[in-house]
């Protein structure tokens, strides 16, 4: 039995994909000794883009290159099976793109044109937001994703300094039409390159919190790269954080759940 085993829609069995033990990851990282040596700095190849085939957001934008930055085609994969076996209503995703664009047209066929459906993307770039806006109005999903734009600044985190998003809380509440999220994807902010900042991805889950269904499903990208390693050991040690494990996919994805102290 899992100690947070995620709802599931009547007719579905209960049962993650098959996952690498944090603690072994780590082991691995440290043994093999060289800095950043598991995550992947070159490009992915055609392979790997091949899961993707069929994708209707693709098949529209034809013109899209994946980037360095963009989270890749086997992750964007996994992340679209993982909404369609647990179906989730309402979205928060932290770092906007082609993601957003894949995954909002994947959950409203999922639930179809009918249901109200909530996607909120939050992203530290207005250039990257609108960029990301505009894929939207393309694929037809504009109408159901809220965008939030959101500087980074200082913030206190379980006694970490990080830098985070400065979110305001009443108009988050309002992108959120007042829900729960039951599933959280975190890439961002920017943790690599020049404008990144490593380890911000921490405070995350932790001011999350007042935002999230009780075992809602988390998924951090980038996963194997050192700093989100030692993220995903602190947030271990957190009671209301169960990690399930890694993900071999892409860079690398964590996957695990939220749990509501105040549930009992």
């Amino acid at each position: 039995m899992l100690l947070c085993d995620p709802p599931l829609p009547e007719g579905r069995s209960k049962n993650l994909p098959s996952l690498m033990p944090i603690m072994e990851v780590i082991r691995l990282r440290v043994r093999l000794g060289q800095p950043g040596i598991l995550f992947a700095e070159h490009q992915f190849d055609r392979q790997d883009l091949e899961t993707l085939i069929g994708d209707p957001v693709l098949a529209q934008l034809t013109e899209y290159e994946f980037s360095h930055y963009s989270m890749e085609p086997t992750a964007l994969a996994f992340l679209k099976d993982m909404f369609t076996t647990y179906k989730p209503t309402t979205v928060i995703e932290l770092g906007s793109g082609i993601s957003t664009a894949i995954l909002s047209r994947h959950m409203r066929e999922i639930h179809g044109v009918d249901f109200e459906s909530r996607y909120v993307t939050v992203d530290q770039s207005a250039d990257f937001a609108l960029q990301t806006q505009k894929m939207l109005e393309r694929v037809g999903t504009d109408d159901m994703v809220h965008m939030v734009v959101a500087d980074t600044h200082p913030v206190e985190a379980e006694g970490r300094e990080i830098s985070w998003y400065h979110l305001d809380a009443d108009k988050f509440t309002e992108a959120l039409g007042g829900r729960k999220a039951d599933l959280v994807i975190i890439d961002g902010p920017a943790a690599g390159g020049a404008q990144g900042v490593a380890g911000s991805r921490f405070a995350a889950l932790p001011l999350l919190k007042e935002y999230l269904a009780h075992e809602a499903l988390f998924f951090m990208d980038d996963a194997f790269r050192d700093p989100e390693l030692e993220i995903a050991a602190a947030w271990a040690g957190l009671d209301y954080v169960h990690v399930f494990g890694h993900k071999s996919v892409g860079k690398g994805v964590l996957v695990g759940c939220y749990l509501d102290q105040q549930t009992d």
